[in-house]
């Protein structure tokens, strides 16, 4: 059914389609079903973006689940198009298979969850990451706090979070469960000690550990989470996919994912 909108009309009448380009008038058939046709390459395009929207939204999931949520509007978008530039370099052009390298997904290092909170503008240090015979380090050199370490106007304590994420790709699993390890900031604190966090890694997956940021302000008898979304940062600080092949999963460890399944 057509709809009048000031001098035009816009809408379905019978086998045309009504619509107005330009401040113009237009009339033009109404495609029927079927007739569009999608191409190999348009299918195989539509294929990746739908595993890569299946593994952004385990990825917010998982991490959701475990540490809370604060996403911005884009980070949906944002994500599945991060991830969508690695699948396709992934993929073989002719098979469609998709083989992964340690690095494949090196890309996704240093993305931000929450664009109103970037990492940067509070921690301007990257932690060094090194990979060794299924161990992940995570290491802070010290940290002077007023340059390198900032605060929010009003805030005087951070709780710094390092949340492991594990994915089986081939199987198409989200481990259910979070391995998180943290330490704290005083504003009062001239420098935070050198530190390294570890992480054992199974083999042939793709992990994933995000650094979290939460500060707080002094209540009346307790410490108080500031939950604005611009006082709280998260980021992604290191993406690997380890060499070697998972052993058989436990079914009650592993949520199944058969949307993102790259066998």
């Amino acid at each position: 059914m057509a709809r009048r909108e000031g001098n035009f009309l816009k809408g379905v009448v019978g086998k045309v389609v009504l619509k107005v380009v330009r401040g113009k008038q237009h009339v033009v058939p109404k495609p029927e079903r079927g007739a569009v046709k999608q191409t190999v390459a348009t299918k195989a395009a539509a294929t990746v973006f739908g595993k890569a929207s299946s593994l952004g939204a385990g990825i917010r999931e998982i991490f959701e689940i475990n540490n809370g949520s604060y996403f911005d509007s884009t980070v949906n978008s944002r994500l599945v198009s991060v991830i969508r530039d690695i699948l396709t370099k992934c993929e073989n052009p002719v098979t469609k298979a998709m083989k992964f390298t340690t690095t494949n997904f090196k890309s996704l290092s240093g993305f931000d969850f929450n664009k109103e909170a970037l990492m940067e503008k509070h921690l301007r240090f990257k932690p060094g990451v090194k990979t060794k015979d299924g161990v992940m380090q995570v290491a802070f050199d010290n940290l002077s706090v007023g340059s390198q370490f900032k605060f929010p106007a009003k805030t005087f304590k951070c709780v710094v979070s390092l949340s492991l994420a594990v994915f089986n790709l081939k199987e198409g699993l989200l481990f259910n469960q979070v391995s998180t390890q943290h330490f704290e900031v005083d504003k009062n604190m001239k420098t935070v000690p050198a530190q390294t966090f570890s992480f054992d890694l199974p083999a042939g997956c793709l992990c994933l550990v995000r650094m979290s940021l939460e500060f707080f302000v002094a209540g009346k008898s307790t410490w108080k989470h500031v939950t604005a979304a611009n006082a709280n940062p998260s980021t992604i600080c290191a993406a690997v996919i380890t060499p070697g092949v998972l052993k058989k999963a436990e079914p009650r460890y592993w949520l199944s994912r058969e949307n993102f399944k790259m066998a």
